[in-house]
């Protein structure tokens, strides 16, 4: 998780084929992967995605593109 909020993960050829990227979802999906993630719109993901928001916008950080907030499209990590 620290590569990815340290802008170092750079996703591998499995990683694009499983749907995992290089933002904030991609945390959520190390996190609880198995119980969040790849089940399409799911409320514990979209209310974390929610949270995140409220933070940027808390310490006026740029927002993140709404497409890499949840990890619904994302298969989860072994």
């Amino acid at each position: 998780m620290h590569e990815i909020v340290t802008g170092y993960f750079k996703p591998n050829a499995a990683d694009t084929a499983a749907g995992i990227t290089d933002t904030f979802g991609a945390t959520t999906n190390i996190i609880n992967g198995g119980i969040e993630c790849s089940l399409g719109m799911n409320t514990a993901a979209n209310a974390r995605a929610d949270f995140y928001k409220s933070f940027l916008g808390y310490f006026s950080l740029p927002a993140e593109e709404e497409a890499g907030l949840t990890c619904g499209s994302m298969r989860h990590f072994p």
